[in-house]
C-alpha cells in the first residue's frame, strides 16, 4: 500500500487533485464564514400615547423625534377621548382642545442569534464540505488515474458507515 501511494505521488494529477481539494476545501469554510449570520443587536423605537383616563396606544407609523402638526395633535386628542382608533372615523368628531394626552417614547435593544448557532452552523459545514469533496476527490482519482475507492478519509467510522458485503470487495 505504501509502495502504491508513492507512485501516486508521482503523479502530476494526484497531486493536482490533492492541492485543489485543500483549497477549495478552505475556500468553501472561508465563505461559509463570511455569508454566516452573525449575532447583532437591533434597535427598536416605539412612540406610545398615553391618556389622561389610563388607556395606552401605541402609534404606528412611529412619529418618533418628529414635530407633530396641528392635525397629529388633534388626532392624538381625539383617540384619547373616544378609544377609538380608526382614523377615518375619527376625522369626523369633535375635538377637544385641551391637552388629554402623554407621549412617551422608548427605544429597546435585542440581540438577535448567538455565537453558538455560528460555531455549530461552521461544524456542520465543515463536515458536509469535507465530505463532498472527499467523494469527488475519490472519483477524479478514479476517473483520472484508475485508483479505486479506498474510503480511507473515513477513519474510524469506516466499518460503521460502510456495509459488511462491500467491506472487502474491489470497490472500497
Amino acid at each position: 500500500m505504501q509502495e502504491e501511494e508513492q507512485k501516486l505521488e508521482s503523479k502530476f494529477v494526484y497531486r493536482l487533485i490533492k492541492v485543489c481539494y485543500i483549497i477549495v476545501f478552505f475556500l468553501s469554510q472561508f465563505f461559509n464564514y463570511a455569508l454566516l449570520e452573525k449575532p447583532s443587536e437591533i434597535y427598536t423605537k416605539n412612540t406610545y400615547l398615553n391618556c389622561s383616563d389610563g388607556k395606552k396606544y401605541k402609534i404606528t407609523p412611529d412619529p418618533y423625534g418628529e414635530i407633530l402638526t396641528k392635525e397629529e395633535k388633534s388626532e392624538f386628542r381625539k383617540i384619547c377621548l373616544y378609544g377609538i382608533t380608526d382614523k377615518d372615523k375619527i376625522k369626523s368628531m369633535y375635538d377637544p382642545l385641551s391637552e388629554n394626552y402623554t407621549l412617551n417614547q422608548s427605544e429597546k435593544s435585542e440581540i438577535v442569534g448567538s455565537w453558538w448557532t455560528v460555531i455549530w452552523n461552521l461544524l456542520l459545514g465543515a463536515l458536509i464540505g469535507y465530505v463532498l469533496l472527499n467523494i469527488l476527490r475519490e472519483g477524479l482519482n478514479y476517473l483520472f488515474l484508475g485508483v479505486g475507492f479506498a474510503f480511507n478519509w473515513l477513519g474510524i467510522f469506516k466499518k460503521w458507515l460502510i456495509p459488511v458485503k462491500f467491506r472487502n470487495s474491489p470497490i472500497s
